[in-house]
Parts: C-alpha cells; structure tokens; sequence
C-alpha cells in the first residue's frame, strides 16, 4: 500500500507532553488487552496535581542541592587560590639597591602591627596636644597679656597711686603673675583704712581695685593718750590713734597682738563674740552710745550720750532691751522727763523693763 501524500502547503504539528503521555497510556492499554489483562485506569485530577507537585519538588531539590555544590566549589576555589598566592614570592621590583639584611620584603600588615600603628599615632597626638598646651601657658605667663593699665572702682581714702604701689605691680608685668586673693590680702595690710580690697583682672591688661572705705568705731584705749583704733567689721585701723569723739570707746577688753588691717581678737572666743554682738545691737537701736564696758559679762553697761549710764546684765535678749531703753528714751524726752543735761542710771538688766535713776 502505498503512503499517503501529504497536502501540498500543509505541515503535521509537533505533540506536547500531554499528548504524548496520553498516546503512551492508549499504547499501553492495547497491549494489556491483547496480554488479557485489565487495561490501566486513567488518573484523577487530584492523582495528576499531586503529580506535578511531586515532580516540581524534586525538581527544586535538585536546583538547590546544584547551587549548594557550586557555592563549595567556588569557595573552595577561592580558599586554593588564596593558598597560592601566599605561597607564591613576593616580587620586588629591582631599584639598584641591595636589600636589607635580616628583613624580608614588606607582604600584608597584620590586624596587630595595625593595631600598633593606630596606638602609636594617638600617642603622637596626645603628646603634642600637650606640648601646645604647655607652649601656650608659658607664653601666657611670659610674654603674653602683660599689665598695661589700672582701674580703682569704689570710693577710698587713698589715691590711685597708693593703690598701685601697695599691690607691687607694675607697667609690662604679666597679669597672670599673682594670685588674686593673696594681692588683696598684701593690699589690705599695707591699707588698713579699706574695709574691703578685691583685685580682678580684665583681659588683655587692665588691673581692677574694687575699693570700699573702712568706718570708724571702736575705740580701745593702751593708754592716756593713745590707743587701738577699730571699724565697725572690727578690723584694725591703727594701732597709736588719739581719742576721737563720736566713737565708741570700749573698756574691759585688751587687743592680743594687734595688726593693723587684720581683725581685733583678745585672745577669748566668747569676749570677741561679746564685743561683735554688742556692737552690732548697738548699730540696731540707732542710739547714741558713747561708751561700753565688757569687764563683767553678767553686769554689761553702756553709756548714752556721754551722761546716762544703762545696765544691761547679761548678753540675753541685748536686742529687746535695748529697744525697752529706746521706747523710755523717746517717752520721757517727750514728757519732759530727759532734757539735753539729764545724767543718771536706767536698768535695763531684767528684760522688758527700764528704771530710771536721776
């Protein structure tokens, strides 16, 4: 029999897998017949899915399992050719000189040799930080900022100029040169007559006096002529002073080594702390004591206006007595009691009350 001509301008189209395996299936079917067996039963749609899915996991496994070789071989690959090199010399390239004896051409630095590198550098670093700032300290206590000028702020019975040649600066000294609080402090005992002396420095060189004047008094006499002249701080004024009205003049306490420009002391804590106290209620009351007398603490007595004795007892409640004595003072100048020429005794020993003796 002879073939079949195919039709001119037509072509026979190729099979796909399906076809295929369901040409297989028929195949076999037949042949299963013509064997007298029971022909193979087509599958199910969930027998065919569940085939594919198997067939498309072991088809992941074995990409998966293809990349993981490939990813070892080329690691191990590297790891070969990094061995190599290591083992391979190092070209130096030929300059005409000899090489040093005892060293090997320099390779790779180390983590550690890197580490030493870095250590070294910041030490380097550090020391001429340091350097700077020692360069720049000694040019500021030499050579930089010297003294060019001097300003006196706040009244004072001394000039400028004695001022200046207490402190012992001069034009062109470095103003970094001196302590502050030890300049006021030499200040202050050459002049006594400052209640307070401060030194400040205004960049680049100008000096500052921050003057206060010192107040008179105290008056304690060493003699009939003479005696200890203090402020109302209790700082020493001056050491031969004459008597002067209008200060207090101060009996039963004695100077211990009196300087002039420091603070009086007798020697006795509680006396110096007696004598503050006092003249501090004193300064309080507003009156016109002329006169105190510290001999006995527990029989204390000042004196008004040069002619009127008052008795204070102790130091207790000095404030609250004093205050009785001011209240008596204004009612009997008032009522005729006390007259510019009054004289006498008021006991103001027993707080609260004062008693007054012609």
């Amino acid at each position: 029999m002879a073939p079949k001509k195919k039709k001119e301008g037509s072509e026979r189209l190729p099979l796909t897998p399906e076809q295929k395996a369901e040409m297989m299936r028929r195949r076999e079917a037949r042949l299963a017949v013509q064997r007298g067996e029971r022909p193979p039963q087509p599958l199910t749609a969930e027998q065919k899915k569940r085939l594919k899915q198997q067939k498309k996991a072991e088809l992941k496994a074995k990409q998966k399992a293809q990349a993981q070789a490939q990813k070892k071989a080329q690691k191990a690959a590297k790891k070969q050719a990094a061995k190599q090199r290591a083992q391979q010399p190092v070209q130096v390239q030929d300059t005409g000189q000899k090489p040093r004896q005892g060293k090997e051409p320099p390779g790779r630095i180390s983590h550690s040799a890197a580490r030493r590198a870095r250590r070294k550098k910041r030490i380097i670093a550090s020391v001429l930080i340091l350097l700077f700032i020692g360069v720049g300290l000694a040019l500021s206590f030499t050579v930089l900022f010297p003294i060019d000028s001097y300003r006196v702020n706040g009244e004072s019975t001394y000039t400028e100029q004695q001022l200046i040649d207490a402190s012992g600066l001069a034009i062109g000294d470095n103003i970094f040169r001196f302590r502050l609080s030890e300049k006021a402090e030499e200040m202050q005992q050459k002049l006594p007559y400052l209640e307070t002396i401060k030194v400040r420095r205004r960049l680049p060189g100008t000096v500052v006096f921050l003057v206060e004047p010192a107040e008179e008094a105290l008056y304690l006499p060493t003699s009939e002529s003479q005696g200890v002249l203090l402020s109302s701080s209790l700082r020493i004024l001056d050491l031969t002073a004459a008597p002067k009205e209008g200060l207090i003049q101060v009996s039963g306490y004695t100077a211990s080594e009196p300087t002039a420009g420091k603070q009086v002391t007798s020697g006795d804590a509680e006396k110096d702390a007696l004598l503050k106290t006092l003249l501090a209620e004193i300064k309080t009351s507003g009156l016109p004591i002329t006169a105190a007398d510290l001999t006995d603490e527990y029989e204390l007595t000042v004196t008004y206006a040069g002619r009127i004795l008052i008795r204070l007892g102790t130091s207790s409640q000095l404030d609250y007595k004093l205050s009785v004595v001011a209240k008596a003072l204004e009612q009997g100048t008032a009522d005729g009691t006390f007259t510019d020429s009054s004289g006498g005794t008021i006991d103001a020993s027993n707080a609260g009350t004062a008693y007054y003796r012609p």
